[in-house]
């Protein structure tokens, strides 16, 4: 009899793993989600929807936090450069007695300075707390070739490029045949809408 319950015990149990992993299964790839994602957001914008046909899905690449944190202050440096000659500038001016001196010029570059040195701070600061968090995928990046009736009607082979978010849900960012519309820091780094005042 105790065998027979010990059996009927085990019996079940080995149905119900196999019910669980056969679920587990059936768990969506990245490479899945990012096409569900991506033809969703597509058939929107296409002029023949019902024309569309997959073609491939290809990884590019991934930027990670600190790649963005880097491009951000090389910017942002850019400008307060710019902003410092500016400066200068209306300066030399004011102390050469110049009629090419602008004191409204003058503080709004100096405005503009003084933000631009807060701004890198910030930004120096937000990597800093990060620490080994900088290195995580801020964004993936992948080449989507599909086909689509244009507005004539003749079908049309497409290779764009898709940016998405990390997992688990990979949400899209950005999705362009227009290599000029490609974003360069896609999903930027945690703390920069605090920074550049961004209610978002």
């Amino acid at each position: 009899m105790k065998n027979t319950i010990t059996k009927m015990i085990i019996g079940t149990l080995s149905i119900l793993l196999l019910i669980f992993s056969s679920c587990s299964d059936k768990k969506q790839s990245q490479k899945e989600i990012v096409i569900k994602n991506a033809e969703q957001y597509l058939k929107q914008r296409l002029d023949d929807p019902e024309s569309y046909e997959f073609v491939e899905l290809k990884f590019r690449d991934s930027t990670l936090f600190i790649d963005n944190i880097k491009r951000e202050i090389k910017y942002q440096k850019s400008n307060l450069d710019f902003d410092k000659n500016q400066l200068k500038r209306q300066k030399e001016y004011k102390s050469e007695g110049f009629s090419l001196f602008n004191e409204e010029e003058y503080k709004e570059y100096k405005n503009k300075v003084e933000k631009g040195k807060r701004i890198i701070q910030r930004i120096d600061s937000v990597k800093n707390e990060l620490g080994e968090e900088a290195n995580n995928v801020a964004a993936y990046s992948y080449f989507f070739k599909f086909r689509a009736n244009n507005k004539l009607g003749a079908k049309t082979l497409h290779t764009y490029v898709v940016q998405t978010k990390p997992g688990p849900n990979f949400e899209i960012i950005n999705m362009t045949g227009d290599k000029g519309k490609i974003i360069l820091n896609p999903n930027r780094f945690p703390g920069y809408n605090e920074i550049m005042g961004i209610n978002k």
